[in-house]
């Protein structure tokens, strides 16, 4: 495999690891809010990965405003290297600097041509170069986290200030009861939470004999 297609799927696999967790974060963070727990609603890494990309592109406009300045900050720090490079007078500059260099006295051109050698030297060069790189991903990944939790908490926070209390559907039980309840808050294969003026109710599906919506008055 060529070296740009290694970068093409290693770029896929850190995007995709981004959005899992992301996706993790602000569905436990909502469902915390609303007082349940990801181990009472399990999702798969599909659904995880959804979750993920609805927090980072309909999450909001905080969500969206951390993403487009990191975004920014990198295009600008990119832009501004390759314009140093374009323009004749930092060329020039940058060459100078080189001529320079090159004038030092020989034995101390020696002794740096040394130590440049040494394999120790060439490791911490290697590392010293990656850091920044690495801090800046480490950064914006951390951004992106923080962000994607916040927005839980923020989305879970707005369907409980929103509820005016009326019911949204009513449940015929299996054991005859009839139960009117809010908006469903999350749903599993077998478990749905439901909010109530009281809290939130957790009902398992094969309680359930049939839905209505109540009517208006």
């Amino acid at each position: 495999m060529k070296p740009r297609w290694l970068d093409a799927a290693a770029g896929l696999a850190l995007g995709t690891g981004l959005l899992y967790a992301c996706g993790h974060y602000y569905r436990q963070s909502l469902l915390g809010e609303l007082g349940l727990s990801v181990e009472q609603f399990a999702k798969g890494g599909d659904a995880l990965i959804l979750f993920g990309f609805h927090a980072g592109v309909f999450g909001g406009i905080e969500y969206m405003f951390v993403g487009v300045v990191v975004m920014y900050v990198l295009l600008v720090a990119i832009g501004t290297w390759a314009l140093i490079g374009a323009i004749p007078w930092f060329r020039v500059r940058l060459r100078a600097k080189r001529i320079q260099r090159l004038r030092h006295p020989a034995r101390r051109r020696i002794r740096r041509r040394h130590i440049e050698a040494m394999p120790a030297f060439k490791t911490i060069d290697k590392f010293a170069s990656a850091v920044p790189a690495v801090a800046f991903l480490f950064l914006a990944i951390l951004l992106a986290l923080i962000c994607a939790e916040s927005m839980g908490r923020k989305h879970g926070r707005d369907v409980i200030a929103d509820f005016d209390g009326q019911a949204r559907a009513i449940l015929r039980l299996r054991n005859g009861a009839r139960l009117h309840v809010g908006r469903v808050l999350v749903c599993d294969e077998t478990t749905c939470a439901y909010l109530m003026r009281g809290g939130v109710l957790i009902l398992r599906r094969d309680q359930i004999v049939s839905a209505s919506i109540p009517r208006r008055p």
